[in-house]
């Protein structure tokens, strides 16, 4: 009995740990305090925040995506997306721009899609691909699944739905701008947008986690398990 306690605990604290980081930068998308662009009805495309999400749609076979500039000048952080395929073509790659240019022309992307494929290319006037792949059940189709890119110094780590898919060295990128992109003939949905000290966090939560483990087992160790 102790020792399913002590699991469900440390579950919660692993959890509720992340709470505790130092963010950046966040978007939930209840307003366009931070100016993304594009706003409004186009012809074969629209861009909207509307009911708490960042809402992109692609009529036509054109991509679609929004940009803003977060401020964030850090050595280390994590930069996170959560975001579902609303409708629209299930092998379309959707997913998040970072390390972009001021102008746009050059980026990074973390994509994936409803059929389970995700990876991660580099745009400097032709694109580059750094990693494809496809694993069952990392991807959950139409439901939301989160994108994180871990960056500590020059290592950079992409992970979907806490899944670390690849990591790789990233001398410099092109700039600070950050980017979320629908694929042609689609439309998605932008839960929130974070920018936030993933080590601090991290450590944070692992720090605490001994702590409570080492508490909780001392009484077992006298009296013994039940």
């Amino acid at each position: 009995m102790k020792n399913r306690i002590i699991i469900i605990v440390m579950a919660m604290l692993v959890t509720t740990g992340l709470f505790a980081q130092e963010v950046f930068f966040k978007d939930s998308f209840n307003d366009n305090k931070n100016n993304w662009p594009f706003l409004g009805k186009y012809n074969g495309y629209s861009v909207a925040i509307q009911n708490g999400h960042l809402r992109i749609e692609s009529t036509e076979d054109i991509a679609v995506l929004t940009y803003i500039d977060p401020h964030v000048y850090k050595e280390d952080y994590g930069l996170s997306a959560k975001m579902i395929l609303e409708k629209g073509e299930a092998e379309g790659l959707i997913g998040m721009r970072f390390g972009m240019s001021n102008d746009a022309s050059k980026y990074y992307t973390f994509l994936y899609n409803n059929e389970g494929d995700y990876a991660v290319h580099k745009y400097d006037r032709k694109t580059s691909v750094l990693f494809e792949g496809s694993t069952e059940g990392i991807v959950k189709p139409m439901q939301y699944n989160d994108l994180l890119v871990v960056k500590q110094g020059d290592v950079f780590s992409f992970r979907l739905n806490e899944k670390i898919l690849y990591t790789t060295t990233i001398k410099n990128t092109f700039g600070g701008l950050i980017a979320v992109k629908t694929a042609p003939k689609t439309t998605i949905m932008v839960d929130e947008i974070k920018i936030y000290d993933h080590k601090a966090a991290t450590e944070a939560t692992l720090k605490s986690i001994n702590a409570l483990f080492d508490e909780l087992v001392a009484p077992i160790k006298k009296g013994g398990n039940e």
